[in-house]
Order: structure tokens, then sequence, then C-alpha cells
């Protein structure tokens, strides 16, 4: 299989001791990778340094084979990143929000937006303005984003915060069916061990700035467990 992210020994470390710590990870093509961690152990600084929005201190990323520190454009151009909050024109509508992301990306295919539309489940909200869209349309309009262009490596951080229980197993199956029709990676990160457990094939678990498992979900799961029980054993330095 080939490798859409690769870390290699990457540190981003702030004032107050916490981010990313000498991480090295690879991310293969058609993979769905959960992070697991509580709030500061690096999830969101891993995306972060992964999509170029914050440089490492140490270490190399490369996307698709092709170094973010040396050939930071050509890397970019295979990602599709929701981070935080979704950066979106209220003024105007869903689609025109996506169509001007596809102006700005240079995809001439168009059709792209009706697709990215209709796994989302927006595609009868198209024509509305976007301030007049939820929480939760709005982070449904974010992901359709990162479909625009056929990119390979895709990083969400809390994908399905604010969405209800469908518009969640909504956003689930257009990154399942995103991952299997282009071959791209996911990377996904949750607060809650349910959401990773039924999206992911593989799970990370980060603590302080270090990946102290990554491991099949399959082996995670076995004899009848759950991820949030997996996580708290392996938390609490119990034998897995």
């Amino acid at each position: 299989m080939n490798a859409v992210l690769e870390l290699m020994g990457v540190s981003r470390v702030f004032p107050n001791g916490r981010g990313l710590k000498k991480t090295t990870l690879v991310i293969n093509e058609g993979e769905i990778v959960g992070l697991l961690g509580a709030n500061g152990s690096g999830k969101t600084t891993l995306m972060k340094v992964a999509c170029g929005l914050m440089r490492p201190d140490g270490g190399e990323v490369r996307v698709t084979g092709i170094s973010m520190k040396n050939l930071p454009e050509k890397a970019l151009a295979s990602v599709g990143a929701l981070i935080e909050t979704p950066a979106l024109y209220s003024y105007m509508t869903g689609r025109e929000n996506l169509l001007f992301a596809c102006d700005y990306l240079g995809v001439k295919n168009k059709k792209a937006v009706s697709d990215a539309l209709e796994k989302v489940g927006l595609a009868k909200y198209a024509k509305d303005k976007v301030k007049n869209y939820s929480l939760g349309m709005k982070q449904r309009l974010g992901l359709a984003m990162t479909f625009i262009g056929g990119k390979k490596l895709l990083l969400l951080d809390e994908p399905t915060n604010g969405l209800d229980i469908e518009s969640a197993a909504k956003a689930k199956e257009a990154i399942r069916l995103s991952c299997a029709e282009s071959g791209a990676a996911a990377v996904v990160s949750s607060h809650l061990a349910s959401e990773i457990e039924r999206l992911a094939m593989r799970v990370i678990i980060l603590h302080e700035g270090e990946v102290i498992k990554d491991v099949p979900m399959t082996e995670a799961t076995k004899d009848g467990r759950t991820l949030e029980e997996y996580y708290l054993a392996v938390r609490m330095g119990e034998e897995v």
C-alpha cells in the first residue's frame, strides 16, 4: 500500500509543554484512522502540522511522498482539511461556497459540487444562504468542501461536532464513501470513542504529545470490548 501521510520524528512543542513530541507514523491510502486522546494530547496539533498550518520544531512531514518543508504547495494540493470551525462565507449559499472553493483550487469539474452536497445530505439546501444554516449544517458544508478536488488526504478534526444522530451518520457514511471512491486516507479525531469505533479501521491513542498505541480497530475491540473500554484500559496502564 502507498503511504499518503508520513510523520518522521515530528515535534511541535508549545511553551506550556503541550504539543507533539517526536511522533512517527504512516497513514496509507484507503485507510480511515481515528485519533483519540484527552484535551491537550496533541490531536489537533498533529493535524495542523500535517496540513501546514503549523511548522514542526523538528522532523519531517510528507504527503503522498512529497516533503511539506521542501515543496509545501505541491504537498498541500493533495490535502483536504476540516480543523476546528469551517471557514465559510455566510452571505453566500452553500453551493456558492463550494463553487468558490472550486475556483480557488482550480477544479474545472463543477459536478464535484453537486456530488459533495449530495454526500453530506445538503443538496436540498444548496441554494440557502449559509447564515441561515444550523451549526450542524455548517459543519457538513465544511466536510463537503474537503471532498472537492479528489484529495488524497482528509484531515478531519471533530467532523461530527454539533451534528444530530442522523446527520452524524450521514457524515460518517460520506467519509467512508469518499475514501472508497478515491482511495483517499482520512485521519479523524473525536472526543467520543464510539464515533471513532463506528468509523475508523485503525486507532491511534495520543497522550501528552506521544503515540502510546497504534492498532487495528479489530484488535482494540476484540472479544466484545468497546473502544472506550480499550482506551481507558490503556490509559490506566492495564494489559490489553
